[in-house]
């Protein structure tokens, strides 16, 4: 089994030239405040069409102009209420927090499709649903109760039945003909299956949030709701999207713009989807490990150039830069205005000329089917109490610095090269990573370089730069590699006397 080193993630600072923040994680100035992406990059604006840069095989390209999607470098996807205008740097939850005056630390919780916790995946490589514990029945009864008379006798919008405990024994069958709910909250709960006729007399629902449960099936009254503007439900276990009976009436979701489904077992690409909701603007389908294969360009057309998509903006389509997906989109020509992917950066990025050497973040050091499809067994933590996700037979290494400008970095150089030498003379992939992947594991990257290349310190860096554009050290790491580009100038000059 993975094992992950004990200890507190540190508090540190990848951004170019900034000072330690004991609070957050900052990068350069003015940019948005982030959790770490696999590859501390941002959405960069992209061209459609076109043959996209070659990289190596089975790796996914990065820094590149590629066909039809932007680069997103995320740990979760935007907020629904920002903008996602291309260059845009938005992070921020799956799905933006739709608490009312009344909805309380409940609400305020529970409409995000995705939970994360900040720092990235765990276990087996996954990112955890951040649950709050299971509560005394007791109070989850009371509040129900409350909930319900609020809802029902007070003729409130807006239901929130998330975060209490509920499976499907418990399931508020109460709410089934209330026409007035426009929202409904039933995200962290426990809920496995919900009667397919459910939500048949909600008509009014414009946002359904069931997110963070156990679902392994799609109510089927939950694709007739003709206001449902909303539609999430990431974190569950649901592996297709059903397709209507033809002795029924067709599934249909005219209004719905957001459907989020990561998280989930999807093997094949939901396109049912895309004909019952004729005019989606978002949909996610981050973390679906078995999703192996995209479609191709004609079936967008098939599905989204009809006459019932009455919006302009194109479908954008969020996913993993998982590399058998990378070499799809880059072969190819997706048309630009119907679709365009946004790319969540989990694997990290190789070093041209180097075939065994990758740099990424702790999130992607968290994620175990990395290692396996990149052939990485050895691992250099650059950072103090990272918590990356270890296989057993991978060799770990952990540099206990900071990135301070202040921080020594030059007396880790020696043990770090030599680790990463032995992981390349052993024909292995050694994935050197800090928090975010910018300034402690690149300043380490451009100390081998200088070493073992005979590079100056810029030309190491603009290396790395060509497939991590965003990598920085900070200022007081920069002196430290000019001074040990001298150095090892000096020690070059003292050999070739000898």
């Amino acid at each position: 089994m993975p094992h992950r080193p004990l200890g507190r993630p540190a508090n540190t600072t990848d951004g170019i030239g900034d000072q330690v923040d004991s609070d957050s994680e900052e990068l350069t100035e003015g940019s948005h405040r982030s959790t770490p992406s696999a590859a501390g990059d941002v959405m960069l604006p992209l061209a459609a069409g076109g043959a996209g840069g070659h990289h190596h095989a089975g790796q996914p390209a990065s820094g590149t102009a590629s066909p039809g999607y932007v680069d997103l470098g995320l740990q979760q996807p935007p907020p629904l209420g920002a903008a996602t205008a291309w260059g845009s740097t938005a992070v921020g939850a799956l799905t933006a927090t739709a608490a009312t005056e009344d909805d309380g630390e409940r609400g305020s919780n529970a409409s995000r499709g995705s939970s994360m916790r900040n720092g990235g995946r765990f276990g087996q490589g996954r990112i955890p649903t951040t649950r709050i514990p299971p509560r005394p029945v007791t109070d989850v009864t009371a509040e129900l109760n409350e909930e319900l008379e609020r809802v029902l006798i007070h003729q409130k919008p807006h239901c929130n039945l998330a975060k209490l405990n509920l499976g499907d024994e418990t399931l508020p069958r109460d709410i089934m003909q209330s026409e007035h709910i426009n929202e409904l909250l039933l995200a962290e709960n426990r809920f496995r299956f919900i009667p397919h006729e459910f939500f048949g007399g909600l008509h009014n629902l414009n946002k359904v949030d069931l997110s963070n449960n156990q679902l392994i099936v799609i109510p089927e009254s939950l694709l007739r709701l003709p206001r449902c503007d909303r539609l999430l439900l990431d974190h569950n276990c649901i592996a297709s999207v059903p397709s209507s009976r033809p002795d029924e009436p067709p599934f249909w979701l005219p209004m719905c713009t957001v459907v989020g489904l990561s998280w989930n077992k999807f093997a094949t690409f939901p396109l049912p989807l895309l004909q019952m909701a004729p005019n989606l603007l978002q949909l996610y389908l981050l973390e679906n490990p078995a999703l192996l294969e995209l479609p191709p360009p004609e079936a967008f057309e098939a599905y989204l150039r009809t006459p019932s998509r009455t919006v302009a903006a194109p479908l954008v389509i969020t996913i993993d830069n998982r590399p058998h997906l990378m070499r799809q989109l880059e072969a190819h020509r997706y048309p630009a205005d119907l679709v365009r992917f946004e790319i969540n950066k989990i694997y990290p990025d190789r070093i041209n000329g180097l075939d065994y050497v990758f740099l990424g973040s702790v999130r992607t050091a968290q994620c175990t089917e990395v290692y396996d499809d990149l052939g990485i067994r050895f691992v250099l933590t650059c950072g103090r109490g990272l918590e990356p996700v270890v296989p057993d037979a991978t060799k770990w290494k952990e540099l206990p610095l900071d990135d301070s400008p202040t921080e020594d970095i030059s007396c880790f150089f020696d043990e770090a090269i030599e680790f990463v030498q032995r992981a390349i003379d052993s024909r292995e992939g050694v994935l050197i990573h800090c928090f975010m992947g910018l300034s402690r594991s690149v300043t380490v990257e451009v100390a081998y370089l200088i070493s073992t290349r005979g590079m100056t310190a810029r030309q190491a860096l603009d290396r790395i730069r060509e497939t991590r554009v965003n990598a920085q050290p900070n200022k007081g790491f920069w002196r430290t590699l000019e001074e040990f580009e001298k150095l090892e100038a000096d020690r070059q000059r003292l050999r070739s006397t000898q």
